[in-house]
């Protein structure tokens, strides 16, 4: 009879890290769910209180963690230093790699468990980074699966913590990161994720049935409860003193923005994310409050004892509404419905608020504006019934739609539709016209199927522009559909073989301006086909550029999205050469990660005309969010990017 798998869980665990806690706690659950037989236990910095907590054996991953561990003054000279480095440290660390081998005897699977365990908030390259290393490679050694499961990452400014990230990631037989955020910082630092997955932050998968959450009682008129998240915020990578000073700025203003809610009416709750790490923040804010001479009821201030997830998730659902430092304070309370201003300071909570269509509810936590934290306030107050409905249905669709990302099996799909995206075929011909100067256009259309993308723009300019000379190249990498397309022959009913009705967007009138009628069938008029040059090519092709030529404007849609996303990310960067200096590259139907990502790393610059129109333009697609992977998500004005990350039509390179 085969034993039961043995999976032990790494990471930053028991320590009193309310955050750290929610994942380990959401990460015990799914698996105790999934694989009840299973044997668990967890290495982590607080093996005690993780016993004591999850109910699972837990092991201390370092003495160096320990609580009686104190490094000895640093106050005696450097010999003496060397000699205990020599003598001890590396002594007790070749002691520390045949414990950790002791401790994965029998174990089948090593899983880094969640958190920003990959960032350096806190983390130093000896730290916790070398401990991921280390037990990285025992792992190996020991012929486990290793796994680095929904895991944040970045930013890392030590060059050494980069190495050794880097080395441990490229130990893994699975990777998955929280937030596209971490999977494009990892590349970008020279990390090759292209195989990897990005799944939501393990904590989405904890409030359940099972967690208990106790609902808000009735309010009294305008007068809210308003759950403060507060942190000991020092900066990143700061001097004591400068730590010290950003810290008080921070508490200052957070304190001043307490002020002015309880004038208003409202009872704050005081909360924190970390209980061994946000130890006087709570008193500061309390003491700055009685020094600023203002007058209230203490009794609109409630601070309750904070022990536990449990006891996090059951406070937080006891306001109306959050404003909140840590991340974990943040999500949870999105999770439980509640409207949120994210006092961001790193960039998960910034990724975060944007994932869920919130982005405007994000503030810099370090440069805090309290005026501009009132107005934000203000206006979230009173829409706050709607944001809590919005966020529901965007969270829902966020961790829907990141699932059927990472599951969906993409294929490519020969779709299509005459007139597919009007206000976008509107804006090309707006821009053939632009690019014309007296000299004949060249288009190039990727990916074109049976045609019927290729007709619609060719119709769509030379029925707005009849003067203007368009020569226009018609590229797909099956024979097949290229040999329809030549032909121009169509059904005007559902089409054998892309399997929709082709025409359903095309009015009576376009039909007959558009196609000859050969009996059952639809023939495009001879003007529309006679500068077309169909072409079998693969866009992913290096050296496409030498087959086709440089183009005024290429098309590239609906074709990218059924890639994985570094093919089509690659890809993306290749069809990109195909543009002449100052030209227009057309490109929908993609998954806006990577687009948004490859138009900001090569400066593209986003054509803005239409931008709302072209991106709710394609119904099919829009109608896809969230079940289908090319499903398009919801335009989102309120996102700092937007203006990239919506737009289909960009500048490639500078005029000439």
């Amino acid at each position: 009879m085969n034993r039961p798998s043995t999976i032990t869980f790494f990471g930053n665990f028991g320590t009193q890290n309310l955050g750290n806690e929610c994942t380990l706690r959401a990460i015990v659950q799914n698996t105790r769910k999934h694989l009840p037989t299973a044997a668990v236990n967890c290495v982590c910095t607080g093996p005690q209180e993780t016993a004591e907590t999850h109910g699972i054996p837990a092991f201390l991953i370092s003495y160096r963690f320990a609580k009686a561990s104190r490094s000895p003054s640093g106050s005696d000279n450097a010999v003496k230093r060397l000699i205990r480095r020599l003598v001890i440290r590396i002594p007790l660390e070749i002691g520390e790699w045949v414990r950790a081998l002791r401790t994965l005897r029998g174990t089948d699977m090593l899983v880094m468990t969640g958190t920003g365990m990959l960032g350096d908030f806190g983390i130093s390259p000896l730290g916790l980074h070398y401990e991921i290393l280390k037990w990285s490679i025992v792992a190996r050694l020991r012929g486990c699966k290793l796994l680095f499961v929904s895991v944040g990452a970045g930013p890392i400014r030590h060059p050494l913590s980069r190495w050794i990230v880097k080395a441990a990631l490229s130990l893994a037989d699975y990777r998955s990161y929280r937030d596209q955020f971490s999977y494009e910082y990892l590349e970008f630092i020279g990390f090759d994720a292209s195989r990897d997955r990005v799944y939501p932050d393990l904590a989405f998968s904890l409030l359940s049935s099972e967690t208990p959450v106790t609902a808000r009682g009735k309010r009294d008129g305008d007068r809210r409860v308003i759950g403060l998240g507060l942190m000991e915020y020092y900066g990143q990578h700061r001097t004591p003193q400068d730590g010290e000073r950003i810290y008080r700025r921070y508490i200052e203003r957070v304190a001043d923005f307490a002020a002015w809610l309880i004038e208003q009416g409202h009872s704050v709750r005081l909360l924190v994310g970390d209980l061994a790490y946000d130890r006087r923040v709570k008193g500061d804010l309390l003491r700055l409050l009685e020094e600023s001479g203002s007058h209230f009821d203490p009794a609109r201030i409630i601070d309750e004892p904070l022990r536990s997830c449990e006891d996090l998730c059951d406070q937080l659902a006891k306001t109306d509404m959050v404003v909140a430092t840590r991340f974990h304070n943040v999500l949870l309370a999105l999770m439980l419905g509640k409207p949120v201003i994210a006092l961001s300071y790193h960039e998960k909570l910034r990724s975060l608020m944007a994932g869920v269509g919130a982005a405007e509810y994000s503030v810099d936590a370090e440069e805090l504006d309290v005026t501009a934290l009132i107005q934000r306030f203000r206006r979230l107050s009173e829409n706050a019934e709607a944001f809590t409905a919005s966020i529901k249905q965007r969270t829902d669709e966020y961790l829907m739609h990141a699932l059927v990302r990472s599951h969906g099996d993409r294929r490519q799909y020969l779709g299509t539709f005459f007139l597919r995206n009007r206000p976008q075929l509107e804006l090309i011909g707006r821009l053939a016209d632009l690019r014309a100067n007296g000299h004949p256009v060249r288009v190039a259309v990727l990916g074109c199927s049976i045609g019927a993308e290729v007709y619609s723009i060719v119709w769509s300019i030379r029925s707005t522009h009849p003067d203007l000379r368009v020569v226009t190249t018609a590229v797909d990498i099956s024979e097949e559909v290229i040999a329809i397309a030549r032909e121009g022959v169509y059904s005007p009913g559902v089409s054998d073989i892309v399997e929709e009705p082709i025409c359903e967007r095309v009015t009576d009138d376009e039909l007959r301006a558009m196609f000859d009628r050969e009996g059952p069938l639809l023939r495009v008029k001879p003007w529309m086909r006679e500068a077309i040059d169909w072409r079998l090519a693969d866009a992913r092709d290096s050296e496409i550029v030498d087959v086709l030529g440089r183009h005024d404007i290429v098309v590239a849609n609906d074709f990218l999205c059924h890639m994985d996303p570094a093919e089509a990310e690659r890809c993306l960067r290749n069809i990109a050469r195909l543009v002449e200096p100052g030209g227009y590259l057309v490109v929908s139907g993609i998954d806006l990660d990577v687009r948004s990502k490859v138009a900001t790393t090569l400066s593209w610059k986003p054509v803005s005309d239409a931008i709302e129109e072209i991106h709710d333009g394609d119904r099919s697609l829009r109608r896809s969010w969230p079940w289908r992977y090319w499903g398009l998500e919801p335009f989102d004005k309120t996102r700092r990017d937007s203006g990239v990350r919506y737009a289909s039509t960009f500048q490639v390179g500078e005029t000439p």
